[in-house]
């Protein structure tokens, strides 16, 4: 009777262990990540840093034949929504044969540092999935600054013609501390530009920029554009960068602004007129341009011609400027006179398009005090504050005129 039991028993045993193994359809060979094989119980340090893809490659054989196979890749206790994982399209295998898939996992910048665990799993629609595990080592590198979140001031829709208003909130993912990270957006369609450098940051330190003012012109077309926020950091070498959607409403003071820059002279590029500033013999004196650019976006260049019969002058930030269609740029234009000079002058700024022959002009006046020995003729300083003053109640009751037309 036992010996009965006992050969019922191995009869079952067998059966099940038959029935398993024609379960099991398939059998994970080999998994690679990056190019480097895994192996079950071992620990690998991943060189790729976080916001990286890995490429996971992974070689099957087929126990028998089936449809709709799959093989998925998984790394879980990541606690955000864009999880990381990937899964091929179905496929058909056959029995005794080896098959290779290829996945992609994006490891995302604010997942933790730390060990996870790598699941390869081979599923179909019927037998039972089979899976192995592996565990990676996640690092970081040493230079890692991120985009945590942009704001918006009034939001992602924003009227022709209104500023619009950006902050970004950042965050150094790196090992070490960074300096003078330099923070910029820019909406490439329009030619609209703005940045703004942050001191320092401190590893897995946040920090937020001052915000960032951009003027969309008035007359800009209706639609959505593209904003690109960047973060430049570790001496220029390294970036980051992500895209946004914005979207132009159209403005209420397009025709007004239409009218103004047939007025203006070379095609919408004017001048803000200048006050009268006073200098010494030997010194210098410094006049703020104010140069809007009507018309479309371009680069203009900045000159005093007069000034080399008196000294020298120097353009902050530079004598070249790029201006965009409808935004206003400042061009400082620093005096240097030299010791024999003195005087009332009027010194004339040109600005024009680089290479161009087409110019507009604007009176630099400066009253130079030295010995009467070196003065020399020139416009008594009355008459030239009197001009002054006639041409800024000009330029108010202009801007009057076209505020009322924009109502």
């Amino acid at each position: 009777m036992r010996k009965a039991f006992l050969l019922i028993m191995a009869i079952i045993l067998a059966a099940v262990a038959a029935g398993t193994a024609s379960a099991q359809c398939y059998e994970i060979q080999e998994v690679e990540v990056g190019g480097t094989e895994l192996a079950p119980g071992t620990t690998t340090i991943l060189a790729q840093d976080r916001n990286e893809d890995i490429e996971v490659r992974v070689q099957i054989l087929a126990l028998c034949d089936q449809d709709n196979v799959q093989v998925e890749a998984m790394m879980r206790g990541y606690d955000h929504d864009d999880r990381i994982e990937d899964i091929t399209d179905v496929f058909d295998v056959q029995e005794n044969r080896t098959y290779v898939r290829w996945l992609n996992l994006r490891l995302p910048l604010r997942m933790d540092v730390d060990q996870y665990k790598l699941r390869v799993l081979v599923t179909d629609r019927n037998h039972p999935s089979i899976e192995a595990s592996f565990d990676l080592e996640i690092g970081t590198a040493r230079h890692q600054v991120g985009i945590r979140d942009v704001i918006f001031e009034p939001g992602q829709e924003v009227q022709a013609g209104r500023s619009l208003i950006t902050s970004i909130r950042l965050k150094n993912y790196g090992a070490e501390d960074e300096d003078d990270i330099k923070v910029s957006v820019a909406i490439p369609a329009l030619g609209l530009y703005a940045s703004d450098y942050i001191d320092e940051v401190e590893a897995d330190e946040s920090r937020t920029s001052e915000e960032l003012y951009m003027r969309i012109p008035m007359c800009a077309t209706p639609g959505s554009y593209t904003l690109e926020a960047k973060l430049t950091y570790d001496d220029g070498d390294e970036y980051f960068t992500e895209t946004y959607e914005i979207v132009v409403e159209e403005g209420e003071g397009c025709a007004a602004e239409a009218a103004a820059a047939e007025k203006a002279p070379m095609g919408g590029l004017s001048i803000e007129p200048t006050l009268p500033v006073s200098a010494s013999a030997g010194g210098s004196a410094s006049i703020p341009l104010l140069i809007t650019n009507h018309g479309t976006a371009g680069i203009f260049q900045v000159s005093v011609p007069g000034m080399t019969s008196y000294g020298s002058y120097t353009v902050t930030p530079s004598h070249v400027l790029e201006i965009g269609a409808g935004a206003t740029e400042v061009a400082i234009v620093t005096l240097g006179f030299d010791a024999g000079v003195s005087g009332d002058r009027i010194l004339i700024a040109e600005v024009g398009t680089v290479g161009g022959e087409d110019r507009i002009t604007a009176p630099l006046i400066v009253s130079v005090q030295g010995s009467p020995a070196a003065a020399q003729e020139g416009i008594p300083l009355r008459t030239v504050l009197l001009a002054a003053l006639a041409a800024l109640l000009v330029v108010l009751v202009v801007l009057a005129a076209l505020a009322l037309a924009r109502r």
